[in-house]
């Protein structure tokens, strides 16, 4: 687990990214937190695919990935002798589902076309990750459907 934590922790950083939880065997990578020039979307990816290259390096990891693009709340928490930082919002939520529905249809990745749109080159992702797009998809505790974007595992 420790192995897991690290790499996760390591490759955030280094992508401009900032683990606000661990819980069990998943973590909460939140990206723009510390970025006031804009939506670092392909800071995000590129935290994706070095997931996918250290997956190799986790046997039975069996990493799912959701994300998306949107605005949280982020705050501070914790007393005097531990604090954490949170985030909350509609885009944490549906980054949640989104990791639940790569479980259920069996695949690594579920992107929103959000987050897949905001990029430079959204092709050059759909290409990377070999993503196939799943059309609208009404996501728990959702009223309106969203777009989504599938890989069935990540790129070798």
């Amino acid at each position: 687990m420790g192995d897991f934590q690290d790499g996760v922790a390591a490759e955030a950083q280094a992508n401009g990214g900032v683990v606000t939880q661990f819980s069990g065997d998943g973590a909460m990578v939140v990206f723009g937190l510390l970025d006031e020039k804009g939506l670092p979307v392909e800071g995000a990816l590129r935290f994706v695919a070095a997931l996918a290259d250290k997956e190799r390096g986790w046997p039975g990891s069996g990493i799912r990935v959701g994300a998306h693009l949107g605005p949280v709340v982020a705050g501070v928490m914790g007393g005097s002798s531990h604090r954490q930082v949170t985030v909350a919002g509609d885009a944490v939520n549906v980054a949640n589902r989104l990791q639940g529905e790569a479980k259920a249809r069996g695949v690594v990745l579920a992107l929103s076309d959000a987050l897949l749109s905001a990029t430079q080159e959204p092709e050059t992702w759909v290409t990377r990750f070999g993503l196939a797009s799943e059309g609208p998809c009404l996501l728990r505790g959702r009223s309106v459907a969203l777009e989504i974007w599938t890989a069935k595992s990540f790129p070798v």
